[in-house]
């Protein structure tokens, strides 16, 4: 089997594969590919020149498998390239297609970035013994290759271990709900019940609920000649009068109150009574306060210009002999010690012997200053850096970086493996405002102090100096270069 080469035409990238002689083509595979759509399956188009038989596969914006897992990879990324390859895999198989057509080898599997599903590369050939791939080993190559993201919760890591490795032959239908439930989660199960049709429900004749109130139809003979003498068909019996002093009886005349309706022929309502009567006692209070009023202003000595004060003549206010000596020695003069009723007057507190503080002549002017807080610079420095001991500068590492000429932005080349593109989640630098860049457009590689630039199946290509870049080849870059992603420019300097 020949190798398969990348070739470019306008802003189209493309695998091929040119037949070799006694190579058959399956023809019902390779119709079944070109007329149809399956998921997750590279379209094919197949050429003919003279003799030479071409398959051409379009992988523009997109990158092979092995450099998709480059670097590290988190938990929905890996199981989303697994869940697609098996789905292509599985559909396939609906169109006829067997899954030995497929070329299960990470450099020619290749992966939408901004997705992370998978594509198949079918070679609808009658024979490819080389190619035979057993799937539990495929997948489990990959999971003891990949660098996983540490940051994340890795158990379904060692759930993908457990599975491969106690199934030896893996069904892929089984393989394939598995990785669902660790991308999605479990999946409700149906009731089978719900999908069954539903019997229609015969009618029941009703039976009359117990505890029920019938009602009774009068005969004209028994309807009433007054409006007022309405018949009691209902078997009543008369309620036992409550005591005078029961809260029910209480509530009901509560109620009474808001009523606002005369029954005709029924007493009085004693709480009316009472209100009549609360309602003079509050008048005759009244009247009195205002007749008490003026003899309390008279006692409090209130006048109409405003209060009068009183000194009580018996009353005394206490007076503590204070000497001389006690209020040097004591401060807190007048002041009472709570607890025992005698004026802190009376108590001598002796003052502590405070000393002096003698001034200090200042310093000299010509002595040197001191300085607090700040690093001391070594061997004569600019004042304001720190001298970093034990280090030959003469000895780091020149940085190298990108000029971006549309804003003179600085970028600094901090990975060896570098990627520029406009899928933020998977490039190292994202151009997001130009969308002649593709989702993964370029890296820039770092192999012994020389850098390279490949092209990752761009759709406008990257040039170097005005060149353009066969994809997915590296070609070395020096300081000073233009490299231009699609129509945006960058200067190379180490």
């Amino acid at each position: 089997m020949n190798k398969l080469n990348v070739e470019s035409n306008g802003t189209s990238t493309y695998l091929v594969y040119e037949l070799q002689d006694g190579e058959e083509i399956d023809t019902l595979s390779l119709g079944m590919v070109v007329n149809n759509k399956i998921s997750n399956v590279m379209p094919i188009i197949f050429s003919q020149v003279d003799n030479n038989k071409y398959f051409k596969y379009n992988i523009s914006s997109k990158i092979s498998l092995s450099q998709f897992f480059n670097g590290i990879v988190n938990k929905k990324r890996l199981l989303t390239v697994f869940s697609s390859v098996l789905k292509a895999i599985i559909e396939s198989t609906e169109y006829m297609i067997d899954s030995s057509s497929f070329l299960l080898d990470p450099e020619y599997i290749y992966v939408d970035v901004s997705t992370s599903e998978a594509h198949l590369l079918c070679m609808p050939l009658m024979e490819l013994p080389e190619h035979r791939v057993e799937i539990a080993p495929f997948f489990k190559n990959i999971v003891f290759s990949t660098q996983f993201d540490q940051s994340e919760n890795t158990d379904y890591v060692v759930k993908l271990i457990t599975y491969l490795n106690a199934n030896q032959t893996v069904s892929i239908e089984g393989f394939s709900n598995f990785i669902d439930e660790l991308l999605y989660g479990a999946k409700e199960v149906k009731n089978e019940e719900t999908n069954k049709p539903q019997q229609p429900v015969q009618p029941q004749p009703q039976q009359a609920p117990q505890n029920t109130v019938v009602k009774q139809t009068l005969t004209p003979d028994q309807m009433p000649k007054n409006i007022y003498d309405v018949p009691n068909t209902a078997n009543t019996q008369p309620q036992a009068q409550q005591p005078v002093g029961d809260k029910k009886a209480e509530k009901v005349n509560d109620k009474n109150k808001f009523a606002g309706f005369a029954v005709p022929g029924a007493n009085a309502d004693p709480s009316k009574q009472d209100s009549k009567k609360n309602k003079t006692d509050k008048k005759d209070k009244k009247e009195n306060k205002k007749d008490s009023k003026p003899e309390q202003k008279e006692k409090k000595g209130f006048s109409l210009f405003g209060k009068k004060k009183e000194k009580n003549e018996n009353k005394e206010t206490p007076k503590a002999d204070i000497n001389k000596t006690n209020t040097v020695n004591n401060p807190n003069i007048g002041f009472n010690i709570p607890g025992t009723g005698v004026p802190a007057s009376s108590t001598q507190v002796k003052m502590p012997n405070i000393p002096v503080a003698t001034p200090v002549n200042p310093p000299a002017t010509n002595a040197p200053k001191m300085n607090f807080g700040e690093t001391t610079v070594l061997g004569g420095a600019t004042a304001g850096e720190t001298t970093v001991l034990g280090v030959n500068t003469a000895s780091t590492p020149q940085v190298s970086y990108l000029i971006r000429k549309k804003n003179n932005e600085k970028i600094l080349l901090s990975k060896e493996l570098f990627k520029v593109g406009k899928e933020r989640s998977f490039v190292d630098y994202c151009i997001s405002d130009n969308n002649a860049v593709s989702r993964s457009h370029a890296n820039i590689v770092c192999k012994n102090g020389e850098y390279f630039v490949v092209d990752m199946n761009s759709t406008n290509h990257t040039y170097i100096n005005g060149m353009i870049l066969t994809p997915q080849m590296e070609c070395k870059i020096k300081n000073g270069d233009v490299i231009t992603f699609g129509n945006e420019d960058f200067t190379f300097h180490m």
